[in-house]
């Protein structure tokens, strides 16, 4: 999600966590649910994840999901408010202030491998 300049691309990150509970296409198909959750392979093809470390990617995105869907949190704006050209990325130390403001929980091997 993040690429050389130090940049997370937060728009796909919101879109992987609606993605786990929505389909777009809802209002054509209300009683549709959604396929169940497959981490997808959205990191730098160069940045290859081993298996422990898309366990933990997926065990964090999973929680995170659940936590922002439990606690009703609009994360999407703020990730918006940081990226003042509109461009979809954002530097990560912006990044990782959301989920402090947030306060959701994630521990810098979690960061790390996000």
């Amino acid at each position: 999600m993040s690429n050389d300049n130090g940049l997370v691309n937060y728009a796909t990150f919101c879109e992987e966590l609606d993605s786990i509970f929505t389909n777009k296409a809802l209002e054509k198909n209300p009683t549709q649910r959604p396929d169940s959750f497959n981490a997808p392979s959205i990191l730098d093809p160069k940045d290859v994840l081993n298996g422990e470390e898309e366990q933990v990617l997926i065990a964090c995105l999973e929680r995170l999901a659940v936590e922002v869907k439990h606690r009703r949190l609009l994360i999407k704006p703020h990730f918006q408010d940081k990226d003042r050209s509109r461009s979809g990325f954002i530097a990560f130390s912006r990044f990782r202030s959301i989920f402090d403001t947030f306060r959701l929980q994630v521990s810098a091997e979690e960061m790390t491998i996000i």
